[in-house]
């Protein structure tokens, strides 16, 4: 195992793979927070108001690396591709990490750019259809919402551009109201939003939940590659 010490070794180490380039701003800051072992590379970031650490490369490499790791407390997670699971004892949680790197060019005449007066607009349509989003628009990582409105002018779906990373662009908290629901919405508002984050940035990113297979079949379809992940500890 060798440690990594600046960020540049850590995205060789990686072969600038999107989720480390992604989660790299979050590095936990000091010593002994990336390291590598044959082409399996740990990061320890804070994304989740919580350290972590996030491990990706060969079965075999990564099995190597996990229990080398520095421990902060007994409570800290690590998260490992899903076929890496059996390096972790307890508290699975299945997950994934999504990316796309060109833009698919479909236009959607209903979605727009919010202004910050929106925020209360989003809030209401969070709590009634997504209360337990990952961010809200009092979010530090929130930088701007896209969202659609009805015939009345109703806030119907919004999404958040919560890119942290100059080379990846990320999104979140992708919602439609229920009423609205099974219409293409959502699949509509977050293929316009990830086209125009590829303007700024080289790839665009989602986290998924695991189970979700409905989501999971939209980013598919968006022209995503998944990588399944779980996590849990050691």
């Amino acid at each position: 195992m060798r440690e990594l010490i600046d960020d540049e070794e850590v995205r060789a180490a990686s072969n600038d793979h999107p989720l480390i380039a992604h989660t790299l701003p979050y590095r936990v800051p000091g010593g002994s927070s990336a390291f590598a072992d044959g082409a399996a590379v740990a990061l320890r970031y804070d994304y989740w108001d919580a350290p972590s650490w996030i491990t990706l490369g060969p079965d075999e490499d990564v099995a190597r690396l996990v229990p080398a790791l520095p421990r902060a407390s007994a409570e800290e997670h690590i998260a490992v591709p899903r076929t890496s699971a059996a390096t972790l004892s307890t508290d699975i949680t299945p997950w994934g990490f999504g990316w796309r790197d060109r833009a698919l060019g479909t236009p959607f005449s209903g979605a727009a750019w919010l202004p910050a007066s929106a925020a209360n607009e989003i809030d209401a349509l969070l709590d009634a259809a997504f209360p337990h989003a990952s961010t809200r628009p009092s979010s530090p990582k929130a930088r701007r919402w896209a969202g659609v409105r009805d015939d009345a002018g109703r806030l119907i779906a919004c999404i958040v551009d919560s890119s942290g990373s100059p080379d990846v662009g990320f999104v979140a908290s992708l919602t439609v109201a229920v009423p609205h629901r099974g219409r293409g919405l959502g699949e509509a508002l977050l293929g316009w939003t990830a086209d125009e984050l590829l303007r700024d940035h080289a790839r665009v990113g989602l986290w998924y939940e695991g189970n979700n297979t409905h989501a999971i079949a939209i980013y598919e379809r968006l022209g995503f590659a998944l990588l399944p992940i779980v996590s849990g500890a050691r």
